[in-house]
């Protein structure tokens, strides 16, 4: 008997009450031998907004919408400066800003995320030193973690599917 897939409605309850991931679920690491790709994780944290919004307002780099400043422009607009000044070394693929809707809505939904589980078969993935040196910078407290990053494509898609 054919089960249909759960409705977007029906995810984001679940979505709002679960955790990042700890440690990388085998069967999330894409592979071309299975029909069907997982949905994009990031492993990274919760961005620290008020340092983030401190630095572009140091450097000027603030956004106004309506006459105000914007926090969250601010820090995308900041973000890229903040990520060459500090690690200039690392592929500029890796360390974005992402938005996850896993967690409560009074959570930090805007993640630092420094690779996805798409990335994992490149061989220039940053260290285990440069991530906790990026934690560090950062000023995070918690162990990184997986967050699922696009909750439109929570689910399994054929890689012929975009």
């Amino acid at each position: 008997m054919y089960k249909s897939r759960p409705k977007s409605r029906e995810v984001v309850p679940y979505l709002n009450a679960a955790e990042p991931f700890d440690t990388l679920p085998r069967l999330l690491i894409p592979t071309r031998a299975f029909p069907y790709k997982p949905p994009v994780l990031g492993y990274g944290w919760r961005a620290p907004r008020a340092a983030l919004f401190e630095y572009a307002r140091q450097r000027k780099l603030h956004q106004r919408r309506s006459g105000e400043v914007d926090e969250l422009a601010s820090i995308m607009h900041a973000f890229p400066t903040f990520v060459r000044e500090h690690w200039p070394s690392l592929h500029e693929h890796y360390i974005k800003l992402e938005w996850s809707s896993i967690g409560p809505a009074d959570t930090n939904h805007v993640l630092v995320i420094v690779y996805t589980n798409f990335d994992l078969k490149r061989v220039d993935l940053p260290s285990s030193e440069e991530i906790e040196s990026i934690g560090n910078v950062l000023g995070v407290e918690d162990r990184p973690g997986w967050f699922l990053i696009d909750e439109q494509c929570w689910g399994w898609r054929l890689w012929s599917e975009k």
